[in-house]
């Protein structure tokens, strides 16, 4: 969605705006390199959107696809980090120094899986305006005060409000789903509570029909 996308193509001209062309060149470099990550949590979504809009009842489909999203944007943040230094240096001296960006970017990459699985699940619901609402106040949190913090403290401000901002989405899409999941019922802990008293349900009628036969036979021996 556009409220989603928007403050990536925001901050450069504020960055330009408030500091200079040389560092918003540094930022959109560390910017793409972030963003390559980025498909990870977005794909998800989409993945989830698509499953999800399959009829049919879907329990714990949900937690699945966010616990891959963390794990596999955990393995690839942490290789990024890790190679930052390199990939930067190789792309010009002038932004190897800007890879400690990338400690404050990839925390928010983490969060926005959690936002990323809420999107999923807002538009397979018809939710829409909701998930617009959050990812607006996420960018206001991202753009408003950027003009401001990267004038006191340049790129790591920036970083630093965007990681505020995921984190402030994250928060409200992680209370969205938890509520979703206490009125549907469909949290895996509720499946299996469902299920085990269904199951054990079975097993008493399953005796009480065991033991009419025997209390028959008894009657009919009986002389």
């Amino acid at each position: 969605m556009l409220a989603d996308r928007a403050p990536g193509y925001v901050l450069p001209l504020i960055i330009a705006a408030t500091l200079s062309a040389s560092a918003t060149a540094a930022w959109y470099v560390v910017w793409m390199l972030a963003t390559a990550v980025f498909f990870v949590q977005q794909s998800a979504g989409y993945s989830l959107q698509t499953k999800l809009a399959a009829p049919g009842h879907h329990p714990g489909l949900v937690v699945r696809a966010l616990r891959i999203s963390l794990l596999l944007t955990l393995a690839a943040g942490g290789v990024l980090i890790g190679a930052s230094p390199f990939i930067l240096q190789m792309l010009g001296s002038q932004y190897a120094p800007h890879w400690v960006l990338l400690p404050l970017l990839v925390p928010a990459l983490v969060l926005s899986c959690v936002t990323q699985i809420y999107y999923g699940v807002c538009r397979a619901r018809a939710l829409q305006a909701e998930a617009t609402a959050v990812a607006c106040v996420a960018a206001t949190v991202a753009v408003v005060p950027a003009a401001a913090a990267a004038h006191l403290y340049g790129l790591p401000g920036v970083s630093v409000l965007w990681l505020a901002a995921q984190f402030v989405a994250a928060l409200v899409a992680a209370w969205r789903l938890r509520d979703t999941y206490a009125r549907t019922g469909t949290h895996p802990a509720s499946a299996r509570r469902r299920a085990s008293r269904r199951l054990q349900a079975a097993r008493r009628h399953y005796g009480r029909a065991v033991k009419r036969p025997q209390i028959s036979a008894n009657v009919a021996a009986d002389p």
